[in-house]
């Protein structure tokens, strides 16, 4: 009967959740960097896992009251090769006879530390959700270039607490001050005969600042299975600027004023997430699997429309399952699988604004985690996630959908230190 009254607290917690409207934060494809050093092992299916605490506060905080030990540091950092094409029908396989070419980008993807005193669980953590970049032409042809350089990234600031209030059951709230910090440039130039050739060259930048809540439940159901959920609730906004400047020139009378705009009111949304999720647990084995559906919303990024980005989200389900396999007291192998498909729908001709990317991507995750002493470990490994779609891109003096194929290889090294 207890079991069952728990279980009745924890669907009314989940009939709650379902009942809020979307929540500020950024981007089009959720699964593009993987928290911590265990869950990004096994593909992010981390809303039911307790034991990467690099991990909790962003997947599931309810996990920090059932963290064992008084005291835990980690941290991981991500080095991404990025391979985007634009206007390539080449095969995505291409992709992996270049990753030895061009740079890699480090992103230090999370820093925590938590601390566990009796029914309670606190933890700190900085992370990187989101981080976009691209340097290079879209289209080049017979003197006709279009060049586009832009990068995108996000940091949330924050922590939670955590509280188990049964011995099976733990409930916990996170808090995170995000900062969203947007940057892009084009250059194109179209010539139309040799006397006369138009060439524009377009700035746009924002930032945006959001303080974000995220509610999450843990509960063991018995010695080998539990289950979790979390929700991220509407976000606080804090603020949001941006600027915007386009000049375009003509060696044939007349040319067109430029436009520009220094300040402005920014507008960065994402939709709800709602993720539940199921983990089972041995002495050899740990497996855990889970369900994430983002809701829907749509927004214009600058207040002046006429120089705004309109981007449309979808609801969107992703799906992630993982495994660790404990070979050896010291060495634990762990692999995963994962969606990263995007929210956004197949670009409108009709829509004379640059709309987001329709790239639905799928991903595998691996590592291995060496523990060195009983109070250190360290982790080395990656993931992948790539697929192909659609991006609006300014291509000779108008806006136009093209192809676009984008890969990234990512490669993961983190330590722990228990305390």
């Amino acid at each position: 009967m207890h079991k069952i009254k728990e279980m009745k607290m924890i669907f009314v917690a989940l009939v709650l959740m379902l009942n809020h409207r979307p929540s500020f934060a950024s981007y089009s494809n959720y699964n593009s960097i993987l928290i911590g050093n265990l869950a990004a092992g096994m593909g992010g299916a981390a809303t039911a896992l307790y034991e990467d605490a690099s991990a909790i506060p962003f997947y599931n905080p309810a996990g920090l009251a059932r963290v064992t030990g008084s005291n835990f540091s980690t941290s991981a950092s991500v080095y991404h090769k990025y391979d985007v094409n634009y206007n390539d029908q080449g095969n995505l396989t291409d992709a992996t006879r270049r990753i030895n070419q061009g740079t890699f980008k480090a992103i230090p993807a999370v820093s925590s530390s938590t601390k566990a005193w009796g029914l309670f669980g606190l933890g700190f953590s900085v992370v990187f959700p989101d981080y976009d970049y691209f340097v290079g032409p879209v289209k080049a042809k017979n003197g006709n270039v279009s060049h586009l350089n832009y990068i995108d990234e996000s940091l949330w600031v924050g922590g939670g607490i955590a509280f188990n209030f049964t011995p099976q059951s733990a409930v916990g709230l996170s808090m995170y001050y995000t900062a969203r910090d947007f940057y892009r440039s084009v250059f194109d130039q179209q010539i139309n005969s040799a006397t006369d050739i138009v060439t524009v060259n377009e700035e746009k930048s924002l930032t945006h600042n959001d303080i974000v809540y995220i509610l999450g439940l843990f509960h063991q159901y018995n010695d080998n299975w539990s289950i979790g959920m979390s929700f991220r609730f509407p976000s606080l906004e804090v603020s949001g600027r941006g600027s915007y400047f386009k000049m375009t020139t003509r060696t044939i009378p007349p040319g067109n004023a430029p436009e520009s705009n220094s300040d402005m009111r920014s507008f960065t949304k994402i939709p709800t997430r709602l993720a539940v999720g199921t983990a089972y647990r041995d002495d050899k084995f740990v497996v855990s699997a889970d369900v994430t559906l983002y809701g829907a919303t749509s927004y214009y990024d600058l207040e002046n429309q006429a120089y705004a980005d309109h981007f449309v989200h979808l609801p969107v389900i992703n799906y992630s399952l993982g495994m660790e396999y404990k070979y050896r007291k010291w060495l634990r192998i762990r692999a995963g699988i994962y969606t990263n498909y995007s929210s956004h729908p197949t670009p409108d001709p009709s829509d004379q604004h640059r709309q987001g990317d329709r790239i639905d991507m799928w991903g595998l995750s691996g590592n291995l985690a060496f523990y060195t002493s009983e109070r250190t470990s360290w982790t080395f490994g990656g993931y992948y996630t790539g697929g192909r779609g659609e991006s609006t891109q300014f291509i000779n003096n108008q806006l136009q959908a093209t192809t676009k194929a984008e890969q990234i290889f990512s490669m993961l090294i983190a330590s722990s230190y228990f305390f």
